[in-house]
């Protein structure tokens, strides 16, 4: 019996085979963290006396997410390929032109089905550097998410002025929206803060 590839239980089943052929035989070291809240991925180029590229994606984000974070690094491992080894402008015009062309094979509805590929679609024409920062995307990426834990909540569904407790314990007082984040003053030293409408909460009051 052939054995699976490592990253088969990670992206669609109809991603697999074209991921694989952009992904191996690179002198890339191809790393699946458990999680991680600060990003979803990253890539790095080889350090002084080094010959492999890093990637690293957090393994629990669902198909779907994992498959355009891995795209999206691997876009800075063409752009630093195809570019040269001087310093590059992380997430620039030639990087989303890099973006844009890996991604291209893959916007097709049997990798990603409707409406989340008309909204990655409208995503990747001006793609940004993360796109937890394109809230359409990420809606329409969280649908894919398991079901969260009970009683927990996004904190955009919360009202204004209500409390409410972070998944790392922090306790916070939700205030108003501005542009992509929302201000929250963190309780009891009363800190403010721009939080993420998406962050997993707990209401508490």
């Amino acid at each position: 019996m052939k054995k699976a590839h490592p990253l088969a239980p990670y992206v669609p089943e109809a991603a697999l085979d074209m991921l694989i052929k952009l992904i191996d035989g690179k002198p890339i070291r191809f790393v699946i963290e458990k999680h991680r809240r600060s990003k979803h991925g990253d890539y790095r180029p080889p350090l002084p006396g080094e010959q492999r590229h890093q990637i690293t994606v957090n393994g629990s984000l669902n198909r779907y997410a994992f498959l355009i974070t891995t795209l999206h690094e691997y876009a800075h491992y063409t752009h630093r390929m195809q570019e040269g080894k001087g310093p590059l402008q992380a997430h620039g015009a030639a990087w989303k032109r890099h973006f844009q062309q890996v991604m291209q094979p893959f916007l097709q509805e049997r990798v990603f089905p409707q409406p989340l590929l008309g909204v990655l679609a409208r995503h990747m024409q001006n793609p940004k550097a993360s796109s937890t920062t394109d809230h359409e995307l990420v809606k329409a990426l969280k649908a894919f998410d398991r079901p969260l834990p009970k009683d927990f909540c996004f904190l955009h569904e919360l009202e204004e002025g209500v409390q409410f407790i972070t998944e790392d314990g922090f306790q916070f007082l939700k205030g108003k929206e501005q542009r992509k984040r929302i201000i929250c003053q963190r309780l009891p030293d009363g800190r403010m803060y721009k939080v993420h409408p998406f962050v997993v909460v707990k209401r508490i009051a």
